[in-house]
């Protein structure tokens, strides 16, 4: 369009630049036949000869008229009028034929004279400049059309990259806001030290801040108190340029007062740029791996903790059977001496001293048969208030007045299944570590609650699976547990007070049990602000059936043969006395092989089997089978020095009348074999 203006324009200029050279070619045709005109007035002589000649000498005239005719080839043709009509002549430029016809001519009449003077002059040479010109002004016009066509090309061009780039702007800042509003991480921009310029909805999710009041909050200001040394030290390394971007965890305070645990990834953008020095943020939520990892290396612990634990019950087993042996042999003749010395014997006190200690050690090594869970007994319906009432009630009768205890009972339906003694050891166990902790001044409180859970929780000694439980709560004003103390307190032998008689056992007990009964424990301490163990045992609908008791009355024997059997050789002698005394007819032997051959030899001799269960040719119950193939009939007994859980187990199937626990008292030895031949 602008080009086609600039055409028309210069058209236009032609067409009005040819208007006017005609136009002043005309003048100055008209001008010069003026004068030649007036010239050619003061001739004297109007002869047609003297006319002849005036007109011949017009070119010569022309020469003299200068500026005005100079280079202008002109045409005169004189004409005659009236007595001169037939008077024509010609003077001047010699014309070719084609200009003749496009003569431009002005008529003038020759003052004075009957003469008219026509001066003519070709338009090619009137248009000549103006030809010139009109090529110039062409040139000139398709000169600028170039150019401008040259420039709107530019324009154009430049215009398309422009918006081409905006559009590319604009589509890459679309993308980036997409990404920067859908992404699943947290990003900010902020300057070190100053407060948040930019942050996008997942971190605002995430700490729980709106952007207005993030921009008036710095980084430090939501950070754990305990990672913002760490993060400075980071940015630092930013500032300082030893490194592009640091990537490290930090902890987050959310709005609410919770604690974020995140992987963060920070740049520091270029100097140049109005954006210069700005960090760049991009922070990803890892609580829940970071959870689950802590989880898993708890658990892990707990397992090499179960492993441990397992391998210590069983080496503690052996040494407990072992020792049962020796105190079986300790207790056994030592109440028979006891029973032999007059009441005012000097040395009967002394018996009775090492009747003491053959039980003090007999209770010991139940404490580790318990904490090696191979001492567990029948489980029955226990009732827990019942058995917290009786045991703080004895345990208020050690303790001096500066410690006060309080029973807050909670759990009047409460029943658990297992043994009244193990929950007995239980509380007792943990009022003692209480007392302990108080130093002799404070106060312990004890307490049962029934609760739910309808998860599974991980507590500090295990897991505890979904379901009804009683807790019972334990809480101390003392000196509190240190951590390092915590993470060790279930370990069997451990113990703090080694300079006052700790044995390391009794949590391990506690453990043993409670995880035996399907339970577990949560352990809540500082240093200084005492210590709180709740243990959580499953609840039961079971009710104890009422049973009346009878009186028992001793009653000796009557010669009955006891086909006695113990791979300890002093176990054997010792029973054999305590039988014959009772008035039955042993026949003892330190081999169940040997055993069985006699019994075999002669099975209608023997009235009863007593047999200890672990024996290493055969076992207790392989040679109860053995007789019961010869013998249905015949009353056995069994004796363990490993607890009698696994004895009972073993031998409930094979009709056993009752399980003996090492070290034997005479009275339970003369009612057990009294039971099982009034049975018989």
């Amino acid at each position: 369009m602008l080009v086609a203006l600039v055409c028309i324009a210069a058209w236009h200029h032609v067409r009005q630049a040819r208007e006017t050279a005609l136009a002043d070619g005309h003048r100055t045709i008209a001008l010069v036949a003026r004068v030649l005109a007036d010239r050619l007035g003061g001739a004297v002589d109007r002869t047609p000869p003297a006319l002849r000649y005036e007109a011949d000498s017009c070119p010569a005239l022309l020469a003299r008229l200068g500026d005005m005719a100079r280079d202008e080839r002109l045409l005169l043709t004189f004409s005659g009028s009236g007595a001169h009509s037939g008077f024509r002549c010609s003077a001047g430029a010699s014309l070719r034929q084609d200009e003749l016809s496009g003569l431009e001519t002005v008529q003038m009449p020759v003052p004075g004279h009957p003469l008219t003077l026509e001066v003519g002059r070709p338009r090619s040479d009137i248009l000549r400049e103006w030809r010139g010109d009109a090529w110039t002004t062409l040139v000139r016009t398709l000169a600028i059309s170039a150019f401008v066509l040259a420039l709107l090309y530019v324009m154009v061009r430049q215009v398309r990259r422009q918006a081409l780039a905006n559009s590319e702007l604009a589509a890459g800042e679309q993308r980036w806001r997409a990404v920067f509003d859908e992404a699943p991480v947290g990003i900010v921009m902020l300057q070190p030290n100053q407060p948040y310029m930019v942050a996008n909805p997942a971190f605002k999710r995430m700490v729980g801040y709106s952007i207005d009041e993030l921009q008036q909050l710095g980084a430090s200001d939501i950070t754990h108190p305990d990672d913002i040394e760490l993060m400075q030290a980071k940015i630092g390394e930013l500032e300082r340029g030893e490194r592009s971007s640091v990537k490290f965890e930090k902890r987050y305070l959310h709005r609410d007062g919770h604690v974020i645990w995140t992987e963060i990834t920070i740049s520091r953008l270029s100097e140049s740029g109005a954006l210069g020095g700005m960090l760049v943020a991009v922070i990803d939520d890892v609580s829940a791996r970071r959870e689950a990892e802590v989880e898993r290396l708890r658990l892990e612990a707990q397992l090499r903790q179960s492993q441990k634990l397992e391998a210590l019950g069983t080496f503690a087993g052996g040494i407990a059977h072992d020792f049962n042996n020796i105190l079986s042999a300790i207790v056994g003749y030592g109440e028979r001496v006891f029973r032999a010395l007059g009441a005012d014997s000097p040395l009967r006190h002394d018996a009775q001293q090492v009747l003491n200690a053959g039980m003090r050690a007999s209770l010991l090594v139940e404490r580790i048969l318990a904490f090696s869970r191979s001492g567990m007994t029948a489980r029955l319906p226990v009732h827990v208030e019942q058995v917290l009432v009786e045991t703080v009630e004895l345990f208020k009768a050690s303790l001096p007045p500066e410690v006060s205890v309080t029973l807050e009972l909670g759990a009047p339906q409460a029943y658990v299944l297992g043994d009244p003694t193990h929950l007995h050891q239980v509380v007792m166990n943990l009022c003692s570590n209480a007392r302990h902790a108080l130093h002799g001044q404070g106060s312990i409180g004890v307490s049962a609650r029934e609760m739910s859970t309808v998860r599974a929780l991980t507590l500090t000694s295990g897991p505890l699976q979904p379901g009804r439980y009683v807790r019972i709560c334990v809480a101390d004003t003392g000196a509190g547990i240190s951590p390092a103390v915590q993470e060790r307190m279930f370990d069997p032998f451990f113990t703090t007070r080694k300079t006052v008689g700790g044995t390391g056992l009794g949590l391990s007990l506690v453990d043993g049990i409670i995880k035996e009964y399907g339970g577990a424990i949560e352990v809540e301490s500082e240093v200084g602000q005492g210590a709180r163990f709740d243990v959580y045992l499953p609840l039961s609908d079971q009710r104890p059936a009422v049973i009346p008791r009878q009186a028992i009355e001793t009653k000796r024997g009557n010669g009955e043969t006891i086909l006695l059997v113990d791979d300890e050789h002093t176990l054997v002698e010792l029973c054999e006395d305590l039988l014959a005394e009772l008035g039955y007819e042993p026949l003892g032997f330190t081999s169940p092989l040997d055993a069985w051959e006699a019994f075999l030899a002669d099975p209608s001799r023997f009235d009863l089997v007593l047999t200890d269960h672990s024996m290493p040719e055969m076992t207790g119950t392989e040679l109860i089978e053995k007789i019961r193939t010869v013998r249905a009939d015949l009353p056995v007994l069994l004796m363990s020095g490993y607890g009698t859980a696994v004895a009972e187990q073993e031998s409930r199937t094979l009709g056993v009348h009752s399980v003996l626990k090492k070290p034997v008292l005479l009275v339970d030895l003369a009612v057990a074999v009294r039971d099982a031949l009034a049975r018989d």
